[in-house]
């Protein structure tokens, strides 16, 4: 856990914007695209549901990444830059890492080309290049439409059905003390079994042990 991640809130910092706005800079859309693109692209989709020809896409990105990884990426940052860095920013610095983790990009890469943008900051503003390939679009443009259901098919059939009239078995708490007991019976030593909710479990030393 992180302080980030402390539920109660942290006392002395500033006061918190309550910002309306979805993109506050335009940049800030090409990231929303990014992770959105990377979503769509991601290697997983071949299984979910619509079953997606993922293999098939002219795409380079060859990795699993979904909201979970995004969420990973900017949580996993130190505390002091979670607190000064916006919303997009956090993003950014969880996708850059991943890119980086991933192999898809150095660390001086990355920090290279940083530099060049920010040497002069109207080049960060050129438009994105046109081209590229179309198979990508139009997978990016489905997964929008169809998405990436969580639904998976049961690995097996379920033994009721829904409206069947089942019977289950009242087993009283002693009863079940007692089935407990001669399970533990099995593998705890006898000078251990206390009472049920206080019993202590653990391996005794062997000699192998005792010479280590």
């Amino acid at each position: 856990m992180k302080l980030q991640h402390y539920l109660g809130g942290l006392e002395g910092l500033d006061p918190i914007n309550f910002e309306t706005k979805v993109f506050v800079e335009p940049w800030e859309t090409r990231i929303f695209g990014i992770h959105t693109a990377m979503m769509a692209l991601s290697n997983h989709l071949n299984t979910s549901l619509p079953e997606y020809e993922i293999d098939q896409v002219p795409t380079k990105f060859k990795s699993f990444w979904t909201w979970g990884h995004l969420r990973m990426g900017a949580e996993g940052m130190h505390p002091f830059e979670y607190f000064r860095l916006r919303y997009y920013e956090k993003w950014l610095g969880g996708i850059s890492g991943f890119f980086v983790d991933e192999g898809y990009i150095t660390q001086d890469e990355l920090d290279e080309r940083m530099a060049f943008y920010l040497q002069d900051s109207e080049k960060a503003d050129a438009l994105v290049p046109d081209g590229g390939e179309a198979g990508i679009d139009e997978q990016v443009v489905k997964y929008l439409q169809e998405g990436d259901s969580p639904l998976r098919p049961f690995p097996e059939l379920p033994q009721f059905a829904v409206g069947d009239k089942v019977k289950i078995k009242d087993v009283v708490l002693e009863e079940t003390k007692n089935l407990v007991f001669e399970l533990l019976k099995k593998s705890v030593r006898p000078e251990f079994l206390n009472r049920i909710d206080e019993t202590i479990m653990f391996r005794p030393l062997s000699r192998a042990d005792v010479r280590k």
